[in-house]
């Protein structure tokens, strides 16, 4: 498994929803609605999803919480503020869909959860990864640092990049037997990568990801 496959088993979130992580909606180009993040002034957490809601996808957000989003296994430790409403909605759905596509290694519910974070490519990759690594369990945490978030489309179907450090050094790795087979796997390390999205079906998904760097970028 190559190195960004072994990430992108990583690519994560399973409870984009039971999170909170959709956040109210504002109307985007051409008839499309993006969900756009506000921050609860009371708690710093998103708001649910909204069709009523209003602003528009220029206007800035409120910075997104890292505390609010990250638990026992994924820690979101930084995320770039002053972001426009369309970049904010694309960051939390990316920290939704990563986080989903983590759960998949820790608990392993089946591998037809990543159709909920992913699309196109890094969905077959996802799929390969979990029929190639059968029995495989993560344990442990991960911690993310995401740098860049910008929108290369905004018409049509909406997409965007995020840029994005996973340090898993805090990671165990066990077989089907329960046996730590960490050092085999090579997941140890601090990984760059660039993920794709598209907002598809009222929602942001993963549509690809491009391995950078390894030990080179920052958390």
């Amino acid at each position: 498994m190559n190195a960004r496959a072994a990430v992108e088993l990583s690519l994560r979130a399973l409870c984009a929803t039971a999170l909170g992580l959709v956040a109210a909606c504002s109307g985007g180009a051409s008839g499309t609605d993006i969900p756009s993040y506000q921050a609860s002034a009371s708690s710093g957490a998103p708001e649910s999803a909204s069709p009523t809601a209003t602003g528009t996808a220029s206007a800035t957000a409120s910075p997104l919480a890292v505390e609010s989003v990250s638990t026992e296994k994924y820690t979101l430790v930084t995320a770039p503020k002053g972001l426009a409403r369309m970049e904010a909605s694309m960051l939390e759905g990316f920290v939704a869909a990563d986080k989903l596509t983590w759960d998949l290694w820790f608990e392993r519910p089946g591998v037809d959860k990543a159709e909920e974070a992913a699309s196109g490519t890094a969905l077959e990759e996802i799929k390969e990864d979990y029929a190639q690594w059968e029995g495989i369990t993560l344990e442990g945490n991960v911690r993310v640092a995401i740098d860049r978030v910008e929108i290369t489309r905004s018409d049509g179907l909406p997409a965007g990049e995020v840029s994005y450090c996973v340090d898993q050094s805090g990671l165990t790795v066990r077989d089907a037997s329960g046996k730590d087979v960490s050092e085999s796997k090579g997941l140890d390390g601090r990984f760059g990568y660039i993920a794709t999205l598209e907002f598809q079906d009222g929602t942001w998904k993963i549509i690809s990801v491009e391995y950078v760097s390894l030990n080179e970028c920052a958390v």
